[in-house]
Order: C-alpha cells, then structure tokens, then sequence
C-alpha cells in the first residue's frame, strides 16, 4: 500500500480540481507550483499507483497518454491541435447502432475531436500573419 505523502496528495488534487484529462508533464508543471522540488519521476509513479487502484484512466490523445479520474461518465474529448491540451466534451451524440458494419456488435467507443480551443482561437485572431 501507497503511503499518502504531501506529493501524492498534490498530484492527486491535480485531477480532483482539474475538469480535463492531464499529461503526466501537466501534471508535473501544475503540481510544481505547490510542491517546487517534486520531480517528474514521483509524478508518473504517483500516476501509475492511481491507475492500478482505479482513482484514474487513461486515454490516448493527440499521441500522448492523458489520465482522468475514473468515475465519470462516458464522454469523448476534444484536443487542441494549437496548445497541445484535451478537454472533455459531456455529450454523446452517437448512436451505436451505426458505428459499425451489419452484423458487427460494437460494445463501447471512443472519440477524439481535434481543432482549436476558444482560447487559441482568440491568441490566433489577435496576432498578425
């Protein structure tokens, strides 16, 4: 069993306070501000305790292992091709029935949305080409 330290508290909060999936260096740049000496190899094994236990998942986005808690609900994502971020989208509009060929029974899926979030969107606009 894991013992409960400061880091693992901090890293812990990271996800408890966050509403998106985190990389593990998002995870380490958001934690460090609490906790400036933590180090990037206590982040992954705090993660990787988190995941074994079921406090977290992980989801591939954009190429890149993110991890998010694991009692929500089913959703898919949305990743920022410009800030290199993921966001969660709550609705699931998506009818199963037509996600695979006849005779194909599908039992869950997964979606990744890519594009540009508000906040590149508007740094995008405001700088000139």
């Amino acid at each position: 069993m894991q013992r409960n330290t400061k880091q693992r508290e901090v890293i812990a909060a990271c996800f408890s306070n966050g509403d998106r999936p985190l990389s593990v260096s998002e995870v380490h740049k958001l934690a460090a501000r609490q906790y400036p000496s933590l180090g990037i190899a206590t982040v992954y094994r705090a993660i990787n305790s988190f995941v074994e236990s079921g406090r977290l998942v992980a989801v591939q986005i954009g190429g890149v292992a993110r991890y998010e808690l694991a009692n929500r609900s089913h959703h898919h994502h949305f990743y920022c091709q410009e800030c290199d971020r993921a966001f969660c989208l709550e609705k699931c509009s998506v009818p199963k029935k037509n996600l695979a060929p006849e005779g194909f029974t599908v039992r869950e899926h997964e979606m990744v949305v890519l594009g540009t979030c508000p906040s590149c969107s508007l740094n995008k606009g405001s700088t000139p080409e």
